[in-house]
């Protein structure tokens, strides 16, 4: 029942969020107002209150619905508010652009033909002595000598929007802002890439010798209340052909999410070596 309890719940949070983004709520003035306008009050409840308030078995929170928010959020449930618990679980019907959904913003910019200055970096704004802000920016290139050097370049804007976070644009105001946004305390996650001949050793995840460890592997907390996981989660991605042996061998590709970097010995204790022949 908590499997069809939560589509209930996820469909019912996803229609709602729609509701912002069409006519006659966008576009909106206040994210806020428009999100209590279209009745999501998800935003604003805690992922575990709002399972609970809505009869969701507490193992299927914790197995199922918190192994999702680790592996997208690197977060647990009582860190998430409802509206991340909901998107975790609607990824059922999620689409992505062939060829990145970076090529969304690139043919926005093309489209109004704006001038798109790449590896050019914001190191100053200040109000100019017309209405509007000069701009510094700063692009580096490989000199004549084979160093690089910076070439500096300031413009006026009637207005400046920053797309980033203010804590790392590493930006100098000559100016006095009438408010800084608080900083955003962001994860700290660790992605590690790494190929070996061996599989994923199965007694390291509970399983029987003979058994085979699943493609992708998700963690939760323990429900003894013991010690958190080391790893967020682990998957194999594919088989890949390294170069560098010889003869030429076939290794598969994993992909470890964790709090904190892992070391060889951690990466060797995931790994079946008791075989001599590897990718068996």
């Amino acid at each position: 029942m908590s499997t069809i309890q939560t589509q209930h719940l996820v469909k019912d949070t996803v229609q709602k969020f729609l509701r912002m983004y069409n006519a006659p709520m966008f576009p909106f003035k206040s994210v806020g107002k428009a999100a209590l306008d279209a009745g999501l009050s998800v935003s604003s409840k805690s992922s575990v209150q709002l399972l609970k308030e809505n009869g969701i078995y507490a193992p299927f929170s914790s197995d199922i619905i918190q192994a999702a928010t680790r592996v997208n959020y690197a977060q647990n449930l009582a860190q998430v508010h409802g509206l991340e618990a909901m998107v975790c679980m609607a990824a059922d019907r999620a689409v992505s652009v062939n060829g990145g959904n970076w090529q969304i913003f690139d043919r926005m910019l093309r489209h109004n033909k704006n001038e798109v200055l790449l590896n050019t970096r914001v190191t100053d704004i200040s109000l100019s002595e017309e209405p509007g802000y000069h701009l510094v920016t700063s692009k580096s290139s490989m000199g004549n000598g084979q160093g690089r050097s910076a070439s500096i370049n300031v413009r006026v804007f009637d207005a400046i929007v920053l797309a980033g976070p203010l804590q790392y644009a590493n930006i100098t105001f000559k100016t006095t802002l009438a408010s800084l946004p608080p900083p955003i305390p962001y994860v700290t996650l660790y992605v590690t890439l790494f190929t070996s001949p061996y599989r994923l050793n199965p007694s390291r995840f509970g399983l029987e010798d003979s058994e085979h460890v699943p493609t992708t592997v998700l963690t939760t907390l323990p429900a003894d209340g013991g010690p958190p996981p080391a790893l967020f989660s682990l998957s194999t991605l594919r088989t890949v052909i390294n170069p560098h042996t010889r003869p030429v061998r076939k290794e598969y590709l994993y992909k470890l999410f964790s709090q904190v970097p892992p070391s060889i010995d951690d990466l060797l204790g995931l790994l079946d070596q008791r075989n001599t022949s590897p990718n068996q």
